[in-house]
């Protein structure tokens, strides 16, 4: 495809800063600056964003899974984001994203966002998930599990993924792939770096800077 070197820099850099297109064409717009259309910043974006990244990140996770293996033990910690209510989730796969008082805390969809077929409600697969997610026995006992280990370790980096990939935006499977993998990129890069300093080598109160300095590695 073919675009401006300007498309091509602000397009880029919404990505790679975790930035939204329409968060940033809504500034804008207030400023009455031009702004890269939309279809535009979707095309660069899958085009020439996606593959280099996924490719740039294959080369830092094997790097980490080699330090990794060198290791007399490793300690593995997960946590799916799943904290959504149950009942959103049973809504949201089959396309209904408002009930009773209360709605989904994504931006509604345009056309194009979903890529895969809604889930029929009364469908196997929907009995299914209801089945899973009201099950007593399951939510009963999910406190043992939670408590079982902490994992309080992986908030630092789970805000971090927050940065590039919001729960309020809904990405297909490609660009929130991308969105976490730069969270992960940027987080790796930075959290063995030494905390700054003033010219008196007085520490600066960042509690970004501390926290990050004090969390692990990710392999996403």
């Amino acid at each position: 495809m073919e675009c401006k070197g300007e498309e091509f820099m602000l397009s880029t850099n919404f990505l790679l800063s975790g930035n939204n297109y329409r968060k940033v064409a809504f500034l804008f717009n207030f400023m009455q600056l031009g702004m890269v259309a939309e279809s535009t910043f979707f095309k660069i974006q899958d085009t020439y964003c996606i593959e280099p990244i996924d490719e740039f990140w294959q080369k830092i996770r094997a790097d980490v899974l080699t330090r990794l293996r060198a290791k007399d033990k490793v300690v593995v910690l997960g946590d799916g984001r799943m904290d959504s209510p149950g009942h959103a989730v049973i809504n949201h796969v089959r396309n209904q994203h408002t009930w009773a008082t209360v709605s989904c805390e994504h931006e509604p969809l345009g056309d194009g966002t979903q890529d895969k077929t809604w889930i029929e409600q009364g469908s196997a697969a929907h009995q299914a998930l209801v089945a899973i997610v009201q099950e007593k026995r399951w939510l009963k006992n999910v406190k043992k599990f939670i408590n079982f280990r902490t994992t309080s370790d992986m908030e630092n980096f789970q805000n971090h993924i927050l940065m590039y990939a919001g729960k309020r935006y809904s990405y297909n499977a490609a660009v929130y792939c991308t969105r976490t993998v730069l969270a992960a990129i940027d987080y790796n890069c930075h959290n063995r770096r030494l905390p700054s300093r003033n010219r008196d080598e007085i520490r600066f109160t960042d509690d970004t800077t501390t926290s990050v300095q004090n969390s692990g590695v990710s392999t996403h």
